[in-house]
């Protein structure tokens, strides 16, 4: 061979070291950054797709019912510099009450002061695009940590970013869905744990992380991670102090927020509109969810993209399409590699993880509902529960496609083989994406004729509210006081040792 044709070669080698291998000499190459720059930008435009770049009024569904009087109320509170306590109209508050932080997965995020910048679809688009940011720096980490390759990180990226699960939540309106994109930060910490480290560092970084999940409306997101949190401790028995310590200084942080809604308890209990939905019919519904492809439609329409075509209603609720290769992904490298050996990687994992698979499914979750806990009493549809078992064998699984592409070092054919497969599983992605846009709810659903009104400040003498609103947010600032102030004591222990 000679040297014109050999450099070509040798450079092809190189790009193929650096996609699929977490070579070090490679690590931060420019085809490593520039791979990584084109999948954020991918998502970035997938995502501005999907909610058709705010070009929609969002008069649909529970876009229209909840969260667009809710927004239009924190906006009017902004504008008129008046706190929002509450609501002139209850209906998006479920008809329960008019105090606004007594709902708890209402959001009150940071970034809603860009209401009084942006009008509301531009905002929602904005916020969606923040959240799958702080989702991608998060599966950056997990990456850094595990040394995955680009490759191997591609298959993540759109595993987690465009499964039906999160798509469907948005399309129909489920804004507080922002809360999923913390779920990679939230294993990262348990791996971190699970792999030996802890202390107030560890317990005040994840705390926190909990703690937006609650800011974004992301009550129920934060109630399974406590759960299996508390599955976690009785496999990690010496070391469960500090679970139940993130646990607990997580509901003291977020006592802002979380304190508020215990006035309107009786009346949440006696609330007829929000029925009790239950889980999936069986784990063979759980597997068709991912690999059937399908749309919410009371009557066939002729614009349904590729013709699809299903009967039963509420399927957002049930949806978590992977298509066939994810699924076959996460069955060899998900379960099978993980539990084929006598120790399998995080062990402490399988009991927690195979638990709320089953609380996902049937009535499971109701012994638990009716514990008298008020956070597991708001549980009511219980499908829901099983993106958090999934998204943590979408990690396990990458980890260990990793590990066994380190050990095969696959050819040049094998390779082309592997990255056909990927071509052709972002597809069924993005097809299913295409049949969830905003754009085609719009259409499926009625519009709902929204009335301004509802959504001005009210704001009247409440001393009961005011009085459990002072105490929560007294909590959240000294606990976040005592959080930091441990978390400085303990570097600063470690850097005298």
């Amino acid at each position: 061979m000679n040297m014109r044709s050999a450099k070509p070669l040798n450079r092809l080698n190189k790009f193929s070291a650096t996609i699929f291998y977490p070579d070090e000499n490679n690590r931060g190459s420019v085809w490593e950054l520039l791979w990584l720059a084109i999948l954020f930008l991918i998502g970035f435009v997938l995502w501005g797709k999907f909610l058709s770049w705010n070009s929609l009024s969002l008069d649909f569904h529970d876009w229209a019912h909840i969260n667009i009087p809710r927004l239009r109320f924190l906006q009017n509170s902004i504008n008129s510099g008046v706190l929002p306590l509450h609501m002139a109209g209850k209906e998006s508050l479920h008809g329960i009450t008019d105090r606004f932080f007594a709902l708890p997965d209402v959001i009150t995020t940071p970034q809603t002061l860009l209401l009084s910048l942006f009008n509301i679809p531009t905002f929602i688009l904005i916020d969606v695009l923040l959240h799958f940011f702080i989702g991608f720096c998060g599966l950056l980490w997990f990456r850094k940590r595990y040394q995955l390759s680009a490759f191997s990180f591609s298959i993540l990226f759109f595993l987690f970013n465009f499964n039906g699960f999160i798509l469907s939540h948005y399309s129909v309106g489920h804004f507080t869905w922002g809360a999923y994109f913390l779920y990679p930060l939230v294993f990262t910490f348990i791996f971190r744990f699970l792999d030996g480290e802890q202390g107030w560092r560890w317990l005040t970084g994840f705390s926190f992380v909990l703690f937006y999940m609650i800011l974004a409306g992301g009550q129920h997101f934060f109630t399974w991670v406590l759960i299996f949190l508390g599955l976690l401790c009785i496999f990690c028995w010496k070391r469960s102090l500090w679970l139940v310590g993130t646990g607990c200084f997580s509901g003291i942080l977020s006592a802002v927020r979380l304190l508020p809604p215990a006035l309107e308890l009786k009346n949440f209990n006696e609330l007829k509109d929000l029925i009790f939905v239950g889980g999936y019919p069986s784990l063979k519904d759980v597997l068709d969810s991912m690999l059937m492809m399908g749309r919410d439609l009371p009557i066939k329409q002729a614009y349904v993209q590729y013709n699809i075509w299903f009967y039963s209603k509420y399927t957002w609720e049930f949806n978590f399409y992977l298509g066939i290769i994810g699924v076959i992904f996460l069955i060899i490298f998900g379960l099978y590699f993980w539990l084929r050996k006598p120790e399998p990687i995080y062990k402490e994992l399988i009991v927690p993880f195979l638990i709320m698979v089953a609380l996902s499914i049937g009535t499971n979750f109701l012994p638990i509902k009716y514990s008298g806990i008020p956070l597991f009493g708001s549980e009511r549809v219980l499908s829901r529960i099983i993106s958090l078992p999934v998204v943590l064998l979408m990690l396990l699984a990458v980890q260990n496609f990793q590990i066994w592409l380190n050990q095969h070092r696959p050819g040049a054919w094998q390779q082309f083989a592997l990255m056909g497969g990927l071509g052709l599983f972002v597809s069924d992605l993005y097809n299913n994406l295409r049949i969830w846009r905003l754009s085609e709810s719009a259409i499926i659903f009625k519009p709902t004729p929204l009335d301004p009104t509802e959504s001005l400040v009210a704001n009247h003498t409440d001393p009961q509210y005011l009085l459990i609103l002072t105490i929560g947010l007294v909590l959240t600032l000294a606990t976040a006081i005592f959080l930091f102030i441990m978390s400085i004591r303990e570097k600063r222990l470690k850097n005298i040792q």
